[in-house]
């Protein structure tokens, strides 16, 4: 009796059935993708002609990480667009590799559309942008919550703040005022207080005023990695292991022509 069908567990049998036929109803479609390595043709003097096709698939491209941030995901769709261009992929083959890079959470995602969303690249496209490479925040409010990272330079930052600003369309390149405005969130911003008084203390009317000033400011703090290199501990008088006497740096000025 141990072998009656009938006493085996009703639940396992339609679970593996669910994993294998989840895509049943793309499995024609993609088989169908699938491209020819090889073409013929036959002229009218009767010669056949073989043309091969090489064709490059999507395996040097990690696979998708819906988990990773938002530029990552995006900048892995612009490398995915990349190589089906190079590759020439048509759109049925575009899907049928995008969908062997996505984990199984994406796919399941992507089980759940419309038919007539799965199998169109353009409208599946549409589709993943919206679910995986959107911010869920508007630009505008992206932009008054952006912070200089701890490993940006200032000029760096500004740029990256600059971008989101357009998004944002914010008419910083055109209005006196609200490049102004544009200054001062920047400037609030800066994690280098001594660069943010300067800044403050200075008459900016471009864009290519502030840019000059931040140039100098990476340069001066170049020159100043180059010549003044980090004292050995054991040439250090005693004064200064001590704490007893720190040396003030001179003060620096960043002059806008």
């Amino acid at each position: 009796r141990g072998n009656d069908p009938h006493d085996s567990d009703p639940d396992s049998d339609s679970d593996k059935k669910d994993d294998n036929s989840s895509d049943d109803s793309d499995s024609s479609f993609f088989e169908e993708s699938v491209p020819n390595a090889m073409t013929s043709k036959t002229s009218q003097a009767g010669t056949t002609v073989f043309t091969y096709k090489p064709y490059g698939n999507a395996s040097a491209l990690e696979d998708f990480n819906e988990k990773a941030s938002l530029s990552t995901r995006i900048r892995w769709l612009e490398k995915f667009q990349s190589m089906a261009v190079q590759g020439g992929w048509s759109d049925k083959m575009r899907i049928y590799e995008m969908k062997l890079k996505l984990p199984s959470s994406a796919r399941d995602w992507r089980y759940n559309l419309d038919e007539s969303v799965r199998h169109s690249w353009k409208r599946f496209l549409k589709a993943f942008k919206e679910k995986y490479c959107k911010a869920k925040t508007s630009d505008s409010e992206r932009y008054y919550s952006m912070t200089q990272k701890k490993t940006e330079a200032p000029l760096e930052f500004f740029y990256r703040l600059n971008r989101v600003a357009d998004k944002a369309g914010i008419n910083f390149r055109k209005s006196s005022k609200e490049r102004e405005r544009h200054f001062k969130v920047f400037m609030k911003k800066l994690l280098d207080s001594s660069l943010r008084s300067t800044l403050q203390g200075q008459r900016l009317h471009s864009l290519e005023d502030l840019e000059f000033v931040l140039k100098q400011y990476e340069e001066m703090h170049q020159d100043d990695d180059y010549e003044t290199p980090p004292p050995r501990r054991e040439s250090r008088p005693d004064y200064m292991s001590a704490g007893k006497f720190r040396p003030k740096r001179p003060a620096k000025a960043y002059v806008v022509q």
